[in-house]
């Protein structure tokens, strides 16, 4: 299958800190108190990919990866968000969806259901693929994922 490039202004936007932050703000602090406890994992994620966004605007890309190494998921995740342009570059599209696949496979709760988001194949493909990010995600435990799957044609 090949994928469908989409602009590099799209990526931007769909990475962009202030987007993501928007994303996973419901899961943070006070906006995540009274979600079900198996909901922990979703929060923990949510949590990690916050601190990762705050050290995109105060340190180097090249900081942000060497801070965020602790384990596979946050490695990932911290060159998703800086490949993705959340730092205020322009993205790179395919070192992000690389990065997202890597988290996915990693455990991140959060990295298939922005892959369903994200991945534009072929017509012939792609919707069944965008269903199977999105029922990675629910398996993982993520609530939202369930709710992107009626958007996405049989």
């Amino acid at each position: 299958m090949a994928l469908v490039r989409a602009s590099s202004t799209a990526i931007d936007a769909l990475m962009s800190g202030e987007t993501v932050h928007a994303a996973i703000l419901p899961f943070l602090g006070d906006g995540g108190k009274g979600l079900p406890e198996s909901l922990a994992l979703v929060q923990e994620e949510a949590q990690l990919i916050a601190e990762i966004l705050d050290y995109i605007t105060t340190v180097s890309a090249t900081e942000v990866r060497k801070v965020f190494s602790q384990t596979r998921v946050e490695a990932h995740l911290a060159e998703a968000l800086c490949a993705g342009g959340a730092a205020g570059d322009s993205g790179d599209e395919r070192r992000m969806l690389e990065a997202l696949r890597s988290a996915a496979d990693a455990g991140s709760v959060w990295a298939p259901l922005w892959l369903g988001d994200f991945e534009h194949v072929d017509p012939v493909g792609g919707a069944a693929r965008r269903r199977g990010w999105y029922n990675e995600a629910f398996r993982k435990g993520h609530p939202q994922a369930l709710e992107r799957l009626p958007a996405v044609a049989p």
